[in-house]
């Protein structure tokens, strides 16, 4: 009995000097130390992926993107600036440099620089997200080794120019707009907003002269006949607060010889027209805004509605003749 005590004795210590060492040996290596890094102290983003460059800056708290300086989505830079500034290293992955594994190879790595009012405050390198989603494989400038660090953020830096830009391009308050003047298929109409009153014996004196958005509805101007009141509400909701799927690219207006599909005048504080132009190859619906300096498209389905709810306004497509140009 006494000599299976010792067997079993002899047995745990082995267990116990090798998980020891094993241990010892787990944690023979520090992770590097990272600067502490406020999202205030960033002014400047560069993002590097295979070919492309693009570099971000912030002037008077305003962010713009490429030496254009087109305004940026703040959202997205947001996420961008804090994904940097709280870069967390979490443990070693690798010290084989076996890049193309965790896609840190000059074809798949995405390498970002963050500058600040004295030049460069962090550099760093993205590679794939672990497979727990939970973390993101990286390397820090000036390091060979392959870490992982908190968080699962290569997506937000897998972006192009588009990806990065304000893509709100018609905006305004719906219940200022008084009139409308809409033009397709060489119809033009004029609508007004009215606010109708209740007979003097109908209305109480808090209620006269009271015009609530409730009230408001919307007549052909020519003639006070009633419009289509969806089709307004419908093309207002939609253009009040309009972002586009993409821009151009190429920062020109369209071609003065290509005929748009529709054009939108909206009157109330200010002037606001909006043109949209027939689907490109691309199934997408080219576009312009007075609110927005560059050209841009709209999503099929976005550019089929608008144009839809203009046609009902103006009897396009009905039986009945069409309504003379006012």
């Amino acid at each position: 009995m006494k000599k299976e005590y010792l067997i079993l004795a002899l047995i745990i210590a082995g267990l116990c000097a090798y998980l020891v060492t094993h241990n010892e040996n787990r944690n023979n290596y520090s992770l590097p130390e990272l600067t502490s890094l406020a999202g205030s102290d960033i002014t400047g983003i560069t993002i590097e992926q295979k070919e492309t460059s693009i570099k971000i800056t912030k002037v008077d708290e305003v962010w713009g993107i490429t030496e254009k300086s087109y305004p940026a989505d703040t959202e997205t830079i947001k996420n961008l600036v804090k994904d940097i500034s709280t870069l967390k290293i979490t443990a070693l992955a690798s010290e084989k440099g076996d890049l193309k594994r965790y896609q840190l190879d000059l074809g798949n790595r995405i390498k970002v620089t963050a500058s600040g009012t004295s030049g460069e405050i962090r550099a760093f390198e993205v590679g794939k997200t672990a497979p727990s989603y939970h973390h993101t494989f990286v390397k820090i400038k000036g390091d060979d080794n392959i870490y992982h660090a908190a968080g699962n953020f290569r997506g937000s830096f897998d972006t192009d120019v588009n990806g990065l830009r304000n893509k709100k391009v018609l905006f305004f308050d719906e219940s200022v707009i008084e009139r409308m003047e809409i033009t397709a298929a060489g119809i033009t109409r004029t609508l007004k907003a009215v606010s109708p009153r209740k007979t003097d014996t109908e209305t109480s004196p808090e209620e006269k002269n009271t015009a609530t958005e409730d009230k408001k509805i919307w007549q052909f101007e020519k003639d006070n006949s009633p419009c289509d009141e969806s089709a307004v509400k419908n093309i207002l909701s939609t253009l009040s607060s309009l972002t586009c799927d993409a821009y151009t690219g190429d920062d020109k207006k369209m071609p003065a010889d290509e005929n748009p599909v529709c054009q939108i005048t909206f009157n109330g504080e200010n002037q606001l027209s909006f043109t949209l132009f027939d689907k490109n190859s691309n199934d997408k619906y080219p576009a312009l805004s007075s609110t927005s300096p560059y050209p841009f498209v709209l999503d099929e389905y976005v550019g089929k509605n608008i144009q839809s709810h203009v046609e009902t306004l103006l009897g396009i497509g009905k039986e009945e003749p069409s309504t003379p140009k006012e």
